[in-house]
Parts: C-alpha cells; structure tokens; sequence
C-alpha cells in the first residue's frame, strides 16, 4: 500500500492518508470498521507470538487470510477472538490482485462451524473478487473459544455459570487465572496434570535408621603370648 515506504506506516482508506499503522487502526475502530489481515506464508513466526495474537487483537482486527500460519500463533489468534483463514489450491493475494484497498466480506462461516467460506474483494473501482479460503479452527475446543470471542470470554462465562450454580459463591483472582491455565491445556490437546498424593508417615511405625559406622560393635582380639 505504500511502495518504497519502509516501517511501521500505512495509508488509510478511503482518506488516502499516510499514517501509522496504530493511528490509522485508531481511526477505523472509532468509524466502526472491522479489519482484515493479508498475508503470505508462515504468518505469525517468531519470538512474541502470543503477544502478537493480543495485538493483532487490540488493533481490531477480526479475520487473517494467509497461506499459511505458524501453528502456535494460529490457536492464540482464536484465542484473541481473531478468525483464521487460509488460501485454497495455491492461491495468493497477488495471483488474486489484492492489493489491501479492497472491502472484504465473509459469508457463510456460521459462527465458525462452516470448514470453508466465501470471500469477496470490492476493490474501490472494478470487479469484485471472489475466492474461496479455509476455515482454520482445527479442533473443537478451539471452536468453542471463538464462538464465545475469545479464551477470556469463555472463562467468565463459565465462572458466571459456576457461580450461579452455587449461591453464595465468589469469583476470584485465582480462580480465573486458574481456569484460564486448564483451558489454555485443553486447547492445546494435552491432559490436565493430576495433583501428587502427600504422603505421611506414621507416628506408630518409627523410621529405622542404619547404624553408623562409629556404633559398630569392635571386634575382639586376643593378645598372643610371647614364646
């Protein structure tokens, strides 16, 4: 969008203005304009990929078209309420002629149940650009995260449905954060650790402890007499 303009600048749409990326994702969330992200392989690779998913999330972005994700920052896009989706049959943004001007609409993804969707490009003045993507919320769990915008949401729910549950009962710091860690495992397919059993030993059976070399008893000798 800005040929030989290196860094962190963007121009904004409709305007035409050149802007920071921040400024200009400012500008959109106070028009109300969800955005979307296109990109090419291996999105979201490197050292800060869960912060990155909270940023990606934090600018107002709401979908990712990639070829292709990195595996973790893909869960924790879901996690952030963000929807991945992934080209079909080789495609890409500049075999398409997307050049990030376009309107972006996503049909058919039936709060995320659908496996594939229907997207369409209205570039500001042409043809618009239809293509087909992949739906990529890979496991069940994650299916439930999205539906519900995100792992925070789906945990206050189901604090709130717990604490209805129980009159009387509150909600605390440590629940959450406790929660959030058994759904953040299940997410990733892995079983919830089971707490280790402590062990007491019993007044009535003392511990015998093994004589120490000092208490052995000395064995006795007798002295010869001398011929």
């Amino acid at each position: 969008m800005n040929p030989g303009v290196e860094g962190g600048v963007t121009v904004h749409v409709p305007s035409g203005e050149q802007m920071s990326i921040y400024d200009a994702a400012m500008k959109y969330q106070a028009s109300g304009t969800p955005l979307v992200i296109v990109a090419g392989k291996e999105y979201g690779t490197g050292s800060s990929r869960d912060w990155a998913a909270k940023g990606t999330m934090l600018l107002g972005v709401r979908a990712v078209i990639a070829e292709s994700f990195e595996r973790i920052h893909r869960s924790n896009l879901i996690g952030m309420g963000v929807l991945p989706l992934e080209f079909k049959n080789g495609q890409t943004a500049q075999g398409l002629g997307l050049t990030g001007r376009e309107k972006f609409d996503i049909a058919g993804l039936q709060r995320g149940d659908a496996r594939s969707v229907a997207v369409i490009a209205t570039p500001p003045a042409g043809t618009p650009i239809r293509f087909e993507v992949r739906v990529r919320i890979d496991t069940p769990k994650e299916r439930e995260y999205f539906k519900n915008g995100g792992i925070l949401h789906f945990v206050l729910r189901q604090l709130a449905r717990t604490s209805h549950a129980r009159p009387g009962t509150t909600t605390t710091k440590h629940d959450v954060k406790k929660t959030a860690r058994m759904g953040k495992g299940a997410s990733k397919g892995g079983a919830s650790r089971k707490p280790k059993a402590k062990t007491r030993r019993s007044a009535s059976k003392p511990v015998k402890r093994a004589r120490s070399a000092a208490r052995r008893p000395k064995l006795k000798t007798k002295a010869r007499k001398g011929k």
